[in-house]
């Protein structure tokens, strides 16, 4: 059985783009996700979330604050549809090498927090809220072949 790490949705309060482009910036390299990092850090607030989250050139990154040598992030994707998205969750263990050089390696995912990113897009009114693995919600795996 695939891990079960990713809630794919849609929704039209979390628009693809944010503000307004820069008359020389081209639209794609303006990031998504911004408005869905705010709306998880408020509203999951049961995981210690570690600032307002980390642009990339794909989506955001919002990590929770190392516990134990653990910590969860949530990994923020825009898909291809307009206003669909993909949020999967992985736990990350600290390791040492030679007792000198911290390491993060992946571990697994927080099925809880997949469960109740889920519960709370569907309270919100979120549409086809789906959970799965994230390979078949991005055109790696079989859900997205015809």
């Amino acid at each position: 059985m695939a891990l079960q790490n990713t809630v794919r949705f849609r929704s039209e309060e979390f628009p693809w783009f944010y503000g307004q482009a820069e008359e020389d910036t081209p639209t794609e390299d303006l990031c998504a996700g911004r408005e869905l990092c705010d709306w998880i850090t408020r509203n999951l607030q049961k995981w210690p979330w570690d600032g307002v989250g980390i642009e990339e050139d794909w989506g955001w990154i919002l990590p929770t604050l190392a516990n134990n040598g653990k910590r969860t992030e949530l990994s923020i994707y825009a898909l291809e549809e307009p206003n669909s998205w993909a949020v999967s969750a992985f736990v990350f263990q600290q390791r040492r090498i030679l007792g000198l050089i911290s390491k993060w390696e992946e571990t697994g995912t927080d099925p809880q927090l997949v469960q109740a990113l889920s519960a709370a897009l569907e309270a919100k009114g979120a549409a086809a809220v789906k959970v799965g693995n994230l390979d078949d919600f991005i055109g790696f795996g079989p859900a997205d072949q015809p």
